[in-house]
């Protein structure tokens, strides 16, 4: 197919042997379009602003898409941390009503009811951070040769927590003809 065939002028070039300026050989065709040179820049300049909007519609959807995917991987992140310490702290909670009569664990369990900020220092005296990494071999050890009854924690010793949580010293309290008196405090 010659450029002829499409409507397009062919000037050749003079004889010299290269064109000023630039390598172009004598003899290389050069288009002239005229009038048609700045309607082909128009028409190109409408293409070049429709693939801009194009490629700004496709980022939006892609970012629409990657926020959805860091938000769907986020929440499941979260699901997991969640059912994982839920987890632990079932296994927590087993070994303390292992380790505590049932008498001193309805006592605990009555002050983490009425007062949280109480139980939550009582936990961290109870149950240190160690504790609860090792918490999978307490559990194997305890099923494997249980728990006598002499090495379980009284409620006196769960109520002497509470105390030293709260703040309130050991006292000896003398009752005499109605009138209680402290005797010894520290």
């Amino acid at each position: 197919m010659k450029l002829e065939d499409l409507g397009l002028k062919v000037k050749k070039m003079g004889e010299r042997k290269f064109k000023r300026r630039s390598l172009i050989p004598v003899g290389t065709p050069v288009l002239d379009t005229g009038k048609a040179s700045v309607r082909n820049r128009e028409y190109k300049w409408d293409l070049i602003k429709k693939d801009e909007q194009l490629q700004q519609i496709r980022l939006r959807k892609l970012e629409k898409i990657v926020k959805k995917q860091v938000d769907e991987k986020a929440k499941k992140e979260v699901d997991e941390r969640t059912r994982k310490i839920y987890m632990v702290w079932r296994k927590v909670d087993w070994v303390m009503k292992a380790l505590i009569e049932p008498e001193a664990y309805q006592f605990l369990e009555m002050i983490r009811k009425t007062e949280p900020a109480v139980y939550r220092e009582m936990f961290k005296l109870l149950v240190d951070k160690p504790t609860i990494g090792a918490i999978d071999s307490i559990m194997d050890r305890i099923r494997r040769y249980g728990i006598k009854d002499g090495q379980k924690m009284t409620k006196i010793t769960i109520m002497k927590y509470y105390r030293n949580v709260k703040g309130i010293d050991p006292k000896i309290m003398v009752d005499r003809g109605g009138i209680r008196k402290a005797v010894f405090s520290k």
